[in-house]
């Protein structure tokens, strides 16, 4: 969807130009349509326009660029944030950090071995509602937290095919139950259904339990429709 990209896009620039004097954000997308059609990608020097656009690569005008927000197709994630890395560029990737476990651990192993920041999209963890409530959770002034309980459905007009339901909504609760506990999970179990787009076997729903080293049992229920 044209706009929720465009929007999600406007709202990296917002959360990346706190404490910034000068930011300037560009459309590097080899895949996506020109959101922002006015200007040029840093990397190549392409002008954007048509019906799509292509970065012809890292060039010699990276040196103006400090870091680079990697906002695409989850299945991008990985080759884009791989290549700017290797060029000395700090790396925001939205959520999923890659598809795979081995091609996360390749990426975390570029950008500590060139000193650089790579910082996933973990967005929730600093909402201020979020962080109050992990202060209360380790207070205890709730009690033990035994079991918690989410539930994602039908939070738009999207359905995705680079990835499915639990990669999109359960993600979320994937980092935010350990970082609200505190705690490392030790069992993990997922059963989901494809029914929008069963020839792909793209689960639209998923029944997410994780159990975790003090005992507390979460429970996540996602899904597009």
């Amino acid at each position: 969807n044209k706009k929720e990209y465009a929007d999600y896009q406007a709202n990296v620039a917002e959360f990346f130009s706190h404490g910034l004097n000068n930011l300037s954000i560009k459309d590097v997308d080899g895949n996506a349509e020109p959101f922002f059609s006015w200007h040029s990608c840093q990397c190549c020097g392409t002008t954007l326009g048509g019906d799509r656009y292509e970065c012809n690569g890292y060039n010699e005008k990276t040196k103006e660029i400090e870091a680079l927000a990697i906002v695409v197709n989850t299945d991008l994630h990985f080759e884009f944030a791989k290549r700017a890395l290797e060029t000395g560029i700090h790396v925001y990737v939205e959520k999923p950090l890659a598809k795979t476990p081995d091609e996360a651990r390749e990426l975390t192993e570029i950008a500590n071995r060139n000193n650089l920041v790579l910082l996933v999209g973990h967005v929730f963890c600093y909402h201020p509602a979020i962080k109050k409530l992990k202060e209360i959770i380790q207070k205890g002034e709730i009690g033990e937290v035994k079991f918690i309980n989410s539930t994602r459905a039908s939070l738009g007009p999207r359905v995705r095919s680079d990835v499915n339901i639990l990669w999109d909504y359960a993600i979320h609760d994937v980092y935010l139950f350990p970082f609200l506990l505190g705690e490392k999970p030790v069992k993990v179990n997922a059963i989901g259904k494809s029914h929008l787009q069963k020839s792909e076997g793209i689960e639209d729903w998923v029944s997410l339990s994780i159990d975790f080293q003090n005992g507390c049992t979460t429970h996540s229920f996602v899904s597009w429709y």
